[in-house]
Order: structure tokens, then C-alpha cells, then sequence
């Protein structure tokens, strides 16, 4: 049903079935090849973001981190990161990766900053740490945060909300 798309190069179909090889648990090769960037897309931050997706659905989680570090000025890539390392062991070279951009969302809050590039650093450390089985340092850092109102984004609040919900 794909193959009709995918004949004309059309991206989004490109990865569609990149995806659905994947899930059928074979040919991860050609997944991969179907959506590898050439050699001018690897300066594409959104071609990358999502090849690294499909690395982490083929299990290749240190090559998509390795992708991704060098776009992380691009602070939408983060949530990628966060969601192709859960439950792959990689949670501390991830919190590596975002403490100091956590940082820069506190710091840009605590000097009146309106720069919201990474407004949801804050609460992507917290969810990383809280998988990373320290959900208390979690509920002590967003804690923090909230008091001394160094944060950017409402959804910082709910992050904060929900993980004292899941934590009693």
C-alpha cells in the first residue's frame, strides 16, 4: 500500500515504511537505508531527528544519541532524545546531556529572560531522573524550581504535578 509513495521519495512515506519493516522485526537494513539522509541532509536537523528515531526503533540507541548531540541547540530535539533512551540504559549520559541546558531555562527565568528555548528542559530532567529510579531528587529539583519560580513554561507546573501524584 506504501510502495506507491515511496516510489516518488516522498519522505513521510519513506519513514512510514521504515517503521512498518521494523515492527515486522526484520530487514532493519533497509529500514535504515530508506530513510538514511544523504549527504546534504545530515545538516538537516529534522532529517536527522527523525533518522535517529527510527535508529532508536532498530535498537541502535547509542548511534541516534550520537546523531542527536550535535543539534541540541535545537531544543525541540530533546524530547527526542528523552523518549528513544527510555528503558535503554542511557539515562545518565541523557541527564549529562541536559543538565546544563535545564540550566540555561533557570538561569534565563532567574534573570527575566523571555528565551523559551529550552522551557521544557527542566521538566525532561525531572523525567529522566524520576525513570532513572530518582524521583526524589526529581520532586526536590522541579520543588525548587517552582518556589524560586525559575521556570518558563506551565507545563513545568503540571510535570511537577503529576510526578508528586504518580509518588504519593
Amino acid at each position: 500500500m506504501m510502495e506507491p509513495f515511496v516510489v516518488t521519495g516522498w519522505r513521510a512515506a519513506l519513514y512510514a515504511k521504515a517503521e512498518i519493516l521494523l515492527r515486522a522485526g526484520r530487514r532493519t537494513e533497509e529500514a535504515l537505508n530508506l530513510v538514511r539522509p544523504d549527504d546534504s541532509g545530515w545538516a538537516s536537523t529534522t532529517e536527522c531527528r527523525d533518522f535517529a528515531e527510527v535508529l532508536g526503533k532498530a535498537g541502535r540507541i547509542d548511534e541516534a544519541i550520537e546523531l542527536l548531540v550535535p543539534h541540541l541547540d535545537k531544543s525541540w530535539l530533546l524530547s527526542v532524545l528523552v523518549d528513544i533512551t527510555d528503558g535503554q540504559g542511557r539515562d545518565e549520559g541523557v541527564l549529562e546531556l541536559i543538565a546544563p541546558l535545564a540550566d540555561h531555562a533557570r538561569q534565563a527565568r532567574g534573570e527575566e529572560h523571555r528565551d523559551y528555548a529550552f522551557s521544557d528542559a527542566q521538566e525532561l530532567q525531572a523525567r529522566v531522573l524520576e525513570r532513572a529510579g530518582r524521583a526524589d531528587e526529581a520532586i526536590r529539583i522541579l520543588g525548587q524550581e517552582l518556589a524560586g519560580r525559575r521556570f518558563l513554561a506551565q507545563n513545568t507546573l503540571i510535570a511537577y504535578a503529576e510526578l508528586l501524584a504518580r509518588h504519593g
